[in-house]
């Protein structure tokens, strides 16, 4: 893999590095003595994310019993694990603002699949009363970022994939070692990696195609996947995949009510928050 990678950053360039303010923040959150108040004037340094905290604070996905009007009330009344996690979120949005038009389409794609995903992987967390459901939202988000990074080096090669795809169905990552040499799973794990998370999420992050193999984490990031595929968010579409036969699932212990519970609910909150992470409505493009 190392030469493989070399190959690739020779070609498109250096990995994205984390925004100072979100490194600094995710430094304070890990530290115990760190206080709500050291870690809101941190933030406030910020208004865009500060801004940004508030308003996902307040939506469905967390459904606080009252209206966060502070940041320092969020601080509060989330927590430094959920602060985490919205920071992270807003890191990795960032990373999916096109650099120009042409890549638009592709990258809301991109990232309409990963917000799904996410947002499919927390439902299933909380449905199956795994405590993981904010590291699995936060990795479920970044799982496919391998995919952008190809996409950015070079858009044109990564266009021949996803035409290849539509026409023929053929996993992603073969088609990406034909063309990178390099498969986006390598790659998402590798950025992340490089961000210094945790290496249970770079894990999960490698191995998220592979049916066995990681812990909990990585079974909801591969559950999420599914509920994004079956939900038909991105490219991939399956509206008939069948997500009991995911071996994930068993492990999870989530049978077909708890999984159509997890994709319901999934769906109900894509379609109340996507304009809070940025997803275009159905069929249409940012």
């Amino acid at each position: 893999m190392a030469d493989s990678v070399e190959k690739l950053l020779s070609k498109v360039g250096k990995l994205p590095t984390m925004p100072h303010v979100a490194s600094k923040i995710l430094e304070l959150v890990s530290n115990p003595d760190t206080s709500a108040t050291k870690l809101q004037r941190v933030i406030d340094s910020d208004q865009v994310l500060a801004m940004r905290i508030l308003k996902v604070a307040n939506s469905a996905l967390y459904a606080l019993p009252r209206k966060v009007k502070t940041l320092q009330q969020a601080i509060v009344m989330l927590g430094f694990n959920h602060i985490r996690s919205l920071v992270l979120a807003e890191a990795i949005q960032n990373l999916f603002k096109g650099k120009s038009k042409k890549g638009d389409l592709l990258e809301s794609l991109l990232w309409e699949h990963s917000v799904g995903a996410a947002i499919g992987a927390k439902c299933a967390a909380q449905i199956c009363n795994c405590p993981l459901g904010e590291e699995a939202f936060v990795a479920s988000l970044i799982h496919d970022v391998g995919k952008l990074i190809l996409l950015q080096g070079d858009p044109e090669a990564y266009r021949d994939i996803v035409e290849t795809i539509y026409i023929e169905y053929q996993p992603f990552s073969d088609l990406e070692r034909e063309y990178f040499d390099v498969e986006h799973a390598e790659v998402g794990a590798l950025l992340a990696e490089r961000w210094n998370l945790h290496e249970k999420l770079v894990e999960g992050i490698r191995l998220h195609h592979e049916p066995d193999g990681g812990d909990q984490l990585t079974d909801l990031i591969r559950i999420g996947n599914a509920i994004a595929y079956k939900a038909q968010w991105g490219f991939r579409k399956e509206p008939e995949l069948d997500l009991a036969t995911i071996p994930a699932a068993g492990r999870l212990g989530m049978d077909d009510e708890m999984l159509i519970h997890a994709l319901n609910k999934a769906k109900e909150l894509m379609e109340t928050e996507r304009q809070i992470f940025g997803v275009p409505a159905t069929g249409k493009s940012s």
